[in-house]
């Protein structure tokens, strides 16, 4: 086998017992790296140190990864303006919060026999949503003079 030191320097291609023999020299473990390369590789090292480190490194690039978090608001066909006002501002503060959402249209009862609601629903929304947006515009501008 191929054998590779502790700190990476190559010892050579040594047979097993000599291997095992280092291992107990240095203290240390004799683990096989690429087994499936022609011979097979192997390193001397400290396995649990190793596997310690390893989880670290997980642990971290778990830490620095983005989360992602749905928000859903339902909306029903009948509800007053400023039940839209309240869900609006909610999305609002969830969008900022770089949130994703989605947004859901429920029917009830006899509301299911109208599905022209959900368009109007919708249109109600969206020309809510973009009356805010200009507003906020103009607010921003107003603001920065």
């Amino acid at each position: 086998m191929r054998l590779v030191g502790p700190s990476g320097e190559q010892v050579g291609i040594v047979p097993l017992a000599k291997a095992l023999e280092l291992a107990q020299e240095y203290d240390l473990d004799l683990v096989e790296v690429a087994a499936t390369a022609r011979p097979p590789v192997c390193k001397l090292m400290d396995y649990g140190k190793f596997k310690y480190e390893s989880a670290m490194k997980a642990r971290e690039a778990r830490k620095n990864q983005a989360h992602t978090v749905i928000k859903e608001m339902k909306l029903r066909p009948k509800i007053d303006p400023h039940d839209y006002d309240t869900k609006k501002g909610h999305v609002v503060r969830f969008l900022k919060q770089g949130d994703k959402v989605k947004i859901t249209i429920m029917f009830r009862g006899r509301e299911q026999s109208r599905p022209s609601w959900a368009s109007d629903c919708s249109s109600v929304w969206l020309r809510m949503s973009r009356n805010s947006a200009s507003s906020s515009r103009t607010r921003s501008r107003t603001a920065g003079t």
